[in-house]
């Protein structure tokens, strides 16, 4: 072998070498910036698994920004997700990424569910629910793309109208089922006259129809500031039903709220983010980039989940931040803002710990939660490891720290 090809070869694993030392680097300062921003009463906190999961993603389909979720049939776990624009779901193998399933809906006919797809709940291959995005219809179909079912909650029994499932937001309502009982989110709509009527999710009884309004309204502090012209939504939440009851939490206010789905009997708990000042609205600018930019800047709370596996709550927060004004709003704003913290609660929704991210690394909208932790999607645009060929998920464990 001449000095020539020896001299490549050499190089050529000091480049290897050098990718490797800066891979391990580039996790360790991840790493930290995960772990070090930790308060001395943290009695745990989440942190970063060299452990990823890939999803190969097509040419017709988009990383998705909102909505994904995932559901277990016959004891294997699965993910599933919408691509925006096109009618169809996709459902991957959780643990292997294959994608299993491609479910194209038709645009009309007998087996159309209207414009697009934001939101769905998916019970098992043969149960799954769809909500038209302009009325107050929900279809129910499978993986065949047939629908079944059509269940029409336009009115309650006592004759009040209902609004078609909101999905259009970054924010986790989903539908929720107990026993026979379909749980829908709702928005507040002067529609509705949100001052005698504001229920936050209607019941549809799955067995003979009848529509039920949920005995939980809007709190009145969100009712006061409906017209106002802000930034914020007064009356935007993220709701999760951990097995026992519906909790919510709104993005406008530090308290968390625990409602009993038969009784509406309602708990307020005090969850206020150390990285979040007293939050006050903010008058609504005239120009639309304005309002994009404000948004992107603006605190607030965002998503709460339930880990089922460690018995606890995370509640994300939206940090202020102070963007520029060549960056593209819209995409910050629906990859999930700037940077973000997870709050860990426990089950009586006392403050364990606080976890603050890294900017423009994670999409903090697009997780889900398994045996093994919680998986944050690192397909975020601005990454520049970020390809639109695979959504890709790290996993964070809850570790104690005492």
């Amino acid at each position: 072998m001449g000095r020539g090809m020896s001299l490549v070869i050499c190089l050529a694993l000091l480049v290897k070498i050098m990718k490797k030392t800066i891979y391990i680097l580039l996790f360790s300062v991840l790493l930290m910036s995960c772990s070090d921003r930790t308060d001395t009463n943290d009695v745990c906190s989440l942190q970063p698994q060299e452990d990823y999961l890939e999803f190969a993603i097509d040419d017709e389909t988009r990383i998705p920004l909102f909505n994904l979720y995932t559901f277990q049939c016959d004891g294997i776990d699965y993910l599933t997700f919408s691509t925006q624009g096109t009618r169809t779901i996709l459902i991957y193998e959780l643990q292997t990424g294959k994608l299993i399933k491609k479910i194209a809906y038709e645009a009309e006919g007998p087996n159309s569910v209207g414009t697009d797809i934001w939101g769905f709940y998916v019970k098992d291959f043969n149960h799954i629910y769809i909500p038209n995005n302009d009325r107050s219809i929900i279809y129910e179909t499978d993986t065949t793309g047939t629908i079944n079912r059509v269940i029409d909650y336009t009115k309650t029994v006592d004759g009040k109208l209902t609004l078609p499932a909101y999905y259009v937001n970054l924010n986790n309502q989903q539908m929720s089922f107990i026993g026979d009982s379909l749980f829908i989110p709702q928005k507040m709509s002067n529609f509705l006259d949100a001052e005698s009527y504001c229920p936050t999710s209607v019941i549809v009884n799955m067995k003979d129809g009848k529509v039920s309004p949920f005995k939980m309204c809007f709190p009145q502090w969100a009712i006061d500031r409906n017209n106002d012209k802000t930034i914020e939504i007064p009356s935007s939440y993220s709701m999760v039903y951990d097995g026992k009851k519906f909790v919510y939490s709104f993005t406008m206010h530090e308290n968390i709220f625990r409602v009993n789905p038969y009784t509406a009997q309602m708990e307020e708990f005090s969850a206020r983010s150390r990285y979040l000042p007293k939050l006050k609205y903010t008058k609504m600018p005239d120009e639309f980039s304005q309002v994009l930019k404000m948004t992107c800047e603006t605190p607030e709370y965002g998503n709460i989940l339930y880990d089922k596996y460690r018995k606890v709550y995370y509640r994300f927060t939206h940090l202020k931040s102070d963007l520029d004004h060549e960056v593209e709003h819209i995409k910050i704003l629906h990859s999930g803002k700037m940077e973000f913290s997870i709050m860990i609660l426990d089950e009586d929704f006392n403050i364990l710990g606080e976890t603050k991210f890294p900017s423009y690394t994670y999409l903090n909208n697009i997780c889900f939660i398994n045996e093994k932790g919680l998986y944050i999607s690192t397909s975020h645009f601005m990454r520049k490891d970020y390809s639109d060929d695979v959504l890709r998920f790290q996993l964070f464990k809850l570790i104690d720290i005492n």
